[in-house]
């Protein structure tokens, strides 16, 4: 995949997460990566500390892309995909929001995109995460290879149906904080 060109949407905990994981294992080279995010701080915070391309412009960065991965809080994934609709065709889009069903972005991207649906969990800020995975109608073999490969650069991953990730969510997203209550006390 190093010749692939990874576009992040948002530089959260999770962008940056992901962006450190994909340079680290060395699945992408640093000028391969964009990252967007709608605060300067947090652009310049990405330039300086791990050389990767930088926007504030959100089809511009997906337009020098061919993966997309979505980034953004829950609440913010209708302004963002409205916003990134005719830059999309032919990119592979992931998308790691809670509770964003595939069909919510097919609908708003066509019903030709190619999505799959992540979740991750918080352990994989340090590497150790455990992600589920479900491909959209029109996502391939190889794009769910390509999700795998990204995600297995920040923990495990498992290939899931869609009406599993909810689950999931509940199982791995507040598995480890109980964990760590427990451990705490």
């Amino acid at each position: 995949m190093p010749e692939k060109k990874i576009c992040i949407i948002g530089g959260g905990n999770m962008g940056e997460a992901l962006a450190g994981g994909i340079i680290s294992s060395g699945l992408a080279q640093v000028e391969n990566i964009t990252i967007h995010d709608i605060r300067k701080e947090r652009l310049a915070y990405f330039r300086d500390k791990y050389r990767v391309c930088v926007s504030d412009d959100i089809t511009g960065a997906i337009k020098t892309s061919d993966i997309v991965i979505l980034a953004v809080k829950p609440q913010n994934m209708e302004e963002v995909l409205r916003d990134m609709a005719d830059a999309v065709a032919d990119r592979l889009v992931i998308s790691i929001a809670a509770g964003i069903t595939l069909g919510f972005i097919e609908k708003r991207l066509g019903e030709k995109i190619r999505a799959v649906r992540v979740m991750p969990n918080t352990p994989a800020l340090i590497g150790e995460g455990a992600t589920a995975l479900a491909g959209g109608k029109n996502a391939t073999d190889s794009d769910i290879a390509t999700a795998r490969r990204i995600f297995d650069s920040v923990g495990l991953t498992v290939v899931v149906k869609e009406e599993l990730i909810d689950a999931v969510t509940g199982l791995s997203g507040s598995g480890p904080a109980y964990g760590f209550i427990i451990i705490d006390a």
